[in-house]
């Protein structure tokens, strides 16, 4: 799969996110960007990569233009991490 690439949150951008914002709760949180929980934790594990709507939401929740909230990763190193 060389070339192959997805995108995928900054490290430890959600937690700083939704601690920055007041969340007190994963699910508070989730529902705030518009996903469910189990989205929100497959996300952040790096199983599933995040849609461009949720990229889009925390995008403007951090205030941030939306280059400074994901990266591209080849698949191999999402698969790997």
């Amino acid at each position: 799969m060389p070339g192959q690439t997805t995108l995928r949150f900054l490290p430890g951008l959600l937690e700083l996110v939704r601690e920055s914002r007041g969340f007190k709760n994963e699910r508070d949180f989730a529902a705030a960007l518009g996903v469910s929980q189990g989205t929100l934790r497959r996300v952040q594990s790096g199983s599933q990569a995040p849609t461009a709507i949720l990229i889009c939401s925390v995008s403007i929740l951090s205030g941030r233009g939306l280059d400074r909230v994901v990266q591209a990763v080849s698949i191999r190193e999402m698969r790997a991490s």
